[in-house]
């Protein structure tokens, strides 16, 4: 059974289910009887975290203009990764790949610091932060 679950779980993953989705599938599975493993996959998906990249893009911020062939950096939403992307942005900035106004870099560094990164990407001209799922 603990199979057949595990089996399950991959193939709604792969299909990029929405977490509600899988967990209200997990909550059934639980109901009927398979309280361990349902509790356990549960588990494993409330572990969710997120994964921020940094794409160069046009200026309208079109999804087709955003290369991960170029863009090879994701970032964990930890201390140590928020950094790391914001030093990549200064560094994106300062190569003039990108354009902040000085007036807007108190505001993308607290975004991405302290707050949602992707919420600096209406301050960079020609970049966004997107925000991706990890899972496990």
């Amino acid at each position: 059974m603990r199979d057949e679950i595990s089996d399950l779980k991959t193939a709604l993953l792969r299909e990029e289910s929405r977490l509600e989705n899988i967990e209200d599938l997990l909550k059934l599975l639980l109901v009927q009887n398979m309280t361990d493993e349902c509790a356990a996959l549960l588990e494993d998906l409330q572990k969710v975290t997120n994964i921020y990249i940094f794409f160069n893009c046009d200026e309208a911020k079109s999804t087709s203009s955003m290369n991960i062939m170029y863009n090879k950096k994701a970032y964990r939403d930890s201390a140590v990764g928020r950094q790391a992307l914001m030093e990549q942005i200064i560094k994106e900035n300062a190569a003039r790949k990108i354009c902040i106004r000085a007036e807007d870099m108190e505001a993308v560094m607290s975004a991405v610091i302290d707050g949602q990164p992707t919420d600096a990407s209406k301050y960079i001209k020609y970049g966004a932060i997107v925000t991706l799922p990890l899972w496990g």
